[in-house]
């Protein structure tokens, strides 16, 4: 899969949102790390084509609720439990949402 990226403002920031394979992260547009947003385990199948393991837990509760509402990001279905706590869920970030 080739990377996708897509720029978006939050919160007064200018940030980027790549995806890259089954890895998305979230950085400034100037390349300052903002936010890891998928999730690798070995106890985890492949996430379907094209997509990467979103992490569901509060760190990343606030902008990912931003980017899903921008169409930025999109999934296929429900999230999959990793343990009693916390979730995960195929999703990928859409090339051409308009923001």
């Amino acid at each position: 899969m080739a990377r996708t990226q897509r720029t978006f403002d939050y919160e007064k920031v200018a940030l980027v949102v790549i995806q890259d394979g089954t890895h998305c992260w979230v950085q400034s547009v100037d390349g300052e790390p903002w936010a890891k947003l998928s999730v690798e385990s070995p106890d985890l199948p492949q996430p379907p084509a094209g997509h990467f393991w979103l992490k569901t837990w509060s760190e990343n509760k606030n902008i990912t609720a931003n980017m899903f509402a921008r169409g930025l990001l999109d999934t296929p279905g429900d999230a999959m439990p990793v343990s009693q706590w916390v979730a995960v869920i195929a999703a990928k970030v859409v090339p051409d949402a308009a923001v």
